[in-house]
Order: C-alpha cells, then sequence, then structure tokens
C-alpha cells in the first residue's frame, strides 16, 4: 500500500522513527557528489513510551541543486511521526514497517547542506537495562543507503550493553465505557448525553490508530461523534 501525505502528518498514517544522542555521526559513501550523515538513533523515555529523533546531514558537492529527496525505512513497525520536509510517500514492507519516501521542501544548493531531522515514538515501556532494535532502519539519499538501529536508553539513563529488543507481536488493547448515562434535554427540545470511552494499551504492539463504532440503544436516533481525549497515565 501506498500513501500520500505531507511529512508533519505521518503520526497516524505512518509510524515512527526517532534518533538522538552526542555519539559520533555516521558518515554515508559519496554518491553523485552528494553526501550525509547519520547521528545514532537513541530512544528516551518520555511521557508515553520511547520518544526521539534522526537527524541526517545532507551536503551537496556538485555544481548543481539536489532535489532529489530522502528515502527512510523505520527500524521499528509504526514508529516514525514527522520526517520534517516536504511531500511524502508510504509504503507498507511485509513485515509491517514504513518505507517513508519524501522529497525535499527546497533543493539544496551547489556546496550547500541542510539537516533534515526526523522524529519517532514508540509505545515501549521504560526499563531498568538498555535495548536495541533487533532489526535495522536505513536512510538512501542520492543512490545511498546506510543502516542503522534504535537504541532505548535505560530508566535510570543508560544505554549500556544493550539487549535485542522486538514489540510483541499481537495487539492488546481493553475499553471500558459506563453501563448507562443520563440524556439531559436540550433548548431545541432533543436530548444529548455524552459517553466516556477509555481504551488501554496492554503491551507494545506496532499500531498507528484505532477505529471505532457506536451502536445506538433502541429508540434513540440522531448522529453520534466522537472526540479524542487526551492521554492519561494509569
Amino acid at each position: 500500500m501506498r500513501t500520500l501525505m505531507r511529512a508533519g502528518a505521518i503520526a497516524l498514517a505512518a509510524s515512527s522513527l526517532l534518533l538522538t544522542g552526542g555519539v559520533a555521526a555516521q558518515a554515508a559513501p559519496t554518491a553523485a557528489g552528494v553526501t550525509f550523515t547519520l547521528n545514532r538513533l537513541i530512544l528516551s523515555p518520555a511521557d508515553h513510551g520511547y520518544a526521539g529523533a534522526l537527524r541526517v546531514t545532507i551536503t551537496n558537492n556538485t555544481d548543481q541543486p539536489y532535489d532529489d529527496g530522502i528515502t527512510v525505512v523505520e527500524p521499528l513497525a509504526r514508529t516514525v511521526r514527522d520526517v520534517g520536509n516536504g511531500v511524502c510517500g508510504i509504503n507498507t514492507l511485509p513485515d509491517r514497517r514504513y518505507e517513508v519516501g519524501c522529497g525535499l521542501d527546497r533543493a539544496i544548493p551547489p556546496g550547500a547542506t541542510r539537516r533534515v531531522t526526523i522524529t519517532f515514538e514508540s509505545p515501549a515501556a521504560p526499563k531498568p537495562f538498555a535495548r536495541q532494535s533487533a532489526t535495522s532502519g536505513s536512510v538512501s539519499i542520492a543512490g545511498v543507503t546506510t543502516e542503522f538501529t534504535a537504541l532505548f536508553r535505560s530508566s535510570t539513563g543508560s544505554v549500556s550493553k544493550p539487549v535485542a529488543y522486538t514489540p510483541a507481536a499481537a495487539q492488546s488493547l481493553t475499553i471500558a465505557a459506563p453501563d448507562a448515562v443520563t440524556l439531559t434535554r436540550q433548548d431545541d427540545g432533543t436530548y444529548s448525553a455524552t459517553v466516556p470511552v477509555t481504551v488501554t494499551n496492554h503491551n507494545d504492539a506496532p499500531h498507528g490508530g484505532w477505529g471505532s463504532s457506536l451502536a445506538e440503544p433502541a429508540g434513540l436516533s440522531g448522529f453520534p461523534y466522537a472526540t479524542d481525549g487526551a492521554p492519561i497515565d494509569t
């Protein structure tokens, strides 16, 4: 499946990707005079799971503007959030990871350097030890591909001696709602009520969003709608 969207709209329709950290950058081989480097991808504990960013620094060593774009394969399915660039196409690989191809929002002039920041999020729960993705992601620019892994910082801040990490294969979600609600008469004579529904995710299986349906009780009619609430800690 292939989808087109703006780079900043990947959050639910695609997956996530994240690289950060103060370690040495990884240089990619020269391709047609265009080079790029990646910083190490380190995900740190956040409000809900992990978050981080991958910084890709592109240098155009040619005498012509470069505007061929960038292709990113995430190391873990449904973790990339924002490529921070132009219009993107999203391709789902057989293992459910996203391959995100984005054009540059503007060409890189000859001799110039530009940084593209790719952000990621993971629902993995923080652990007291470091972890590293069992699969590698990649960045491809100007015909050259460089692989990288996602390193999960421990709950104490360490990235030393990471163990292999693979997310759960099956999703585990539960839904809670009240048994009954009270309808309130409105000024126009109709009745209205709000039904709070709580969805809880119990593991780190890849997912990018969820759909819902509502069956109205007998005797009621209208046009029910759903609104998203803020995440809550449990």
